[in-house]
């Protein structure tokens, strides 16, 4: 008998543990409602009895002390109920079998833990839990972990774990959470994937060597909110299947070999918020700065932006309400540039640069309210740019590298939309969305060339009008006083293009905003 919810974690542990598998998480499922007090006494003794502890970091369990909560690493709450364990810096090790728990759950995420997975695991067909991510674990996914029927979560992200994704992981009924992200592994995605995942809401596969083409079968999970398969070898096409999905809110399949049309059939993806089709820049590359502390200069591999597409991106995906951010920077799009962006009240980031669209900036983004990012250098647009899109409201404005005629408009908006903070809080409940769109622009602030941007505390706003054949005079700078304060570093550049006329005295009239 068991508390209803006791949890142990152990957090980046100094010495790795002479055996990989440690009880970190451990849920016990309950038959009655409550549990009295003595009963959370009476099975904590239990898991003490069931574990080596060497160095006597549970020396304070023993019975004659009468108040358990007392006891190291153990939180209780106001009735003496066991909320929490937490016990670092010792070495455990099971000593017997756990089919005797109800539920079982492995948290070891962070810290040195090195070897190969066991050869053999049995007697945990109720384990939920398996989190071993950003570790040392090297070597395959053993067969027997099929054994664990009742697994929820699987992550193994930030390891050396090689050879294949064995094709037992689908038949998982209940996986919710699949993350297998840089490692070593090879060979194609399992076509059984997609065999009984229909909880399955969570896959991220991304860094590392897999190939060929995504299966058909990932249409069957129905439930997917994140599908994550960036810097892979993947090739061939997207598949029209993932329009089936329908619960789909991030997509990305950047840094890949992908060619051909993109599905139109993503417009049925209603909740798509972020769609990544290609990237130029390495998703990780100060990995030891950007891990939160974790060891990972082992993770050197991210492969390299080779999707080119063919044609454009089809209306019906720059028209979902749900989209967020569009990400496709050097994917050979091609055609008139996309008009439909009548239904954008939701998006804030949109990046079609280094493509090869020709025509006119759409005034659909006069709807845009939200968007503070827009990037359409390198193009072949063509054409005057409308005074009504919302430019002084954005962070990043870039139609460099075209043909754009006419003059600089002064232009019009009505206020700007609050744009969300970079850091995360981690009082809020988690966002995929949020979190993409947030690292996207951290890394766009952290990649800029400009020479004189400034201190991590700085806020950046680039207008970049360059390489044009824009005419006629200069106004004021078209930036909105909301986008200004005290530590804003902005650039307007407009070199390469016909502006004539006197230099406009009133021009810097919005810098007395900065001046505070």
């Amino acid at each position: 008998m068991g508390p209803s919810s006791v949890i142990v974690k152990w957090h980046h542990l100094h010495k790795p543990l002479k055996l990989l598998i440690v009880l970190c998480v451990l849920f016990s499922a309950h038959e009655d409602a409550v549990w009295a007090s003595d009963s959370d006494k009476s099975a904590l003794l239990e898991f003490k009895a069931s574990l080596s502890d060497p160095y006597g970091v549970l020396s304070s369990w023993n019975s004659n002390s009468p108040d358990h909560c007392s006891w190291a690493g153990v939180s209780c709450d106001s009735d003496s109920r066991v909320v929490a364990l937490s016990i670092a810096g010792g070495e455990v090790k099971f000593l017997r079998k756990f089919g005797e728990w109800k539920s079982l759950r492995f948290d070891l995420e962070g810290n040195l833990i090195s070897g190969s997975l066991p050869a053999y695991f049995s007697g945990l067909k109720n384990l939920k839990v398996l989190n071993l991510g950003f570790n040392e674990i090297f070597g395959g996914i053993p067969s027997s972990l099929s054994n664990c029927v009742g697994l929820q979560v699987v992550n193994l992200a930030g390891n050396q774990v090689n050879g294949s994704i064995p094709g037992f992981i689908g038949g998982f009924r209940d996986l919710r959470g699949l993350y297998l992200s840089f490692n070593l592994l090879s060979g194609s995605i399992p076509v059984q994937i997609g065999d009984n995942c229909g909880k399955l809401e969570h896959l991220d596969l991304s860094g590392n060597y897999l190939v060929e083409s995504i299966p058909k079968t990932i249409g069957n999970c129905r439930g997917l909110k994140t599908l994550l398969l960036y810097s892979n070898l993947l090739e061939e096409v997207i598949p029209s299947e993932l329009g089936l999905l329908s619960q789909l809110e991030v997509l990305d399949v950047s840094r890949n070999n992908f060619g051909g049309a993109i599905p139109s059939e993503l417009r049925n993806c209603t909740k798509l918020s972020v769609l990544v089709l290609s990237n130029l820049w390495d998703p990780l590359p100060n990995v030891s700065s950007l891990a939160g502390g974790y060891s990972l200069e082992k993770l050197a591999f991210t492969a390299d932006e080779y999707n080119f597409y063919e044609g454009t991106i089809p209306a019906g995906i720059t028209s979902l309400s749900s989209l967020r951010m569009m990400w496709a920077p050097r994917a050979t799009l091609e055609g008139n540039f996309p008009a439909s962006w009548g239904s954008c009240n939701s998006l804030e980031v949109l990046n079609l640069a280094q493509n090869y669209y020709s025509g006119k900036i759409s005034e659909g983004f006069s709807n845009c309210k939200k968007l503070h990012f827009l990037d359409l250098s390198s193009n072949r647009l063509g054409g005057e740019i409308i005074d009504n899109i919302p430019v002084p409201c954005m962070t990043v404005f870039d139609v460099s590298g075209n043909s754009l005629s006419g003059s600089i408009p002064k232009f019009n908006y009505e206020g700007c939309s609050p744009i969300q903070s970079m850091l995360w809080d981690s009082l809020d409940p988690y966002d995929p969305s949020s979190a993409y769109i947030s690292f996207f622009r951290y890394r766009t602030q952290k990649e800029t060339s400009l020479p004189f941007y400034g201190d991590g505390d700085s806020f950046s706003v680039l207008h970049n009008f360059g390489s044009n054949n824009f005419t006629g005079p200069l106004q004021s700078m078209p930036v909105a006083s909301e986008r200004l304060g005290k530590q804003t570093v902005y650039a307007f550049l407009a070199g390469r293009n016909m502006l004539t006329g006197s230099f406009p005295g009133a021009f810097f009239e919005n810098c007395d905003q900065a001046r505070a």
